[in-house]
């Protein structure tokens, strides 16, 4: 699993999760469950062509489902996805 912080001028942090894995076979392979510490007042998560993903919010940890595409955790207030 690789995480990022990704610092943005102007608008809040971001961070961004995926599973290791081939870039060009990896979408064929299962997806990763991940627990990921998260003490924000809200939380979301879109994939890399900003779809939502699902994900479950348990105390002050997520859970969601990571392949080797990035998903992208903002911190900041949320925004209406793409269908």
């Amino acid at each position: 699993m690789s995480a990022f912080e990704v610092t943005r001028a102007g608008r809040g942090p971001r961070r961004v999760l995926w599973a290791a894995g081939d870039a060009f076979t990896g979408e064929d392979a299962p997806e990763t469950p991940v627990d990921w510490p998260w003490p924000h007042a809200t939380v979301h998560a879109l994939d890399a062509f900003g779809t939502r993903v699902p994900l479950e919010r348990n105390g002050i940890t997520v859970r969601l489902r990571a392949s080797v595409a990035p998903l992208f955790l903002p911190t900041g207030p949320e925004r209406p996805a793409r269908s």
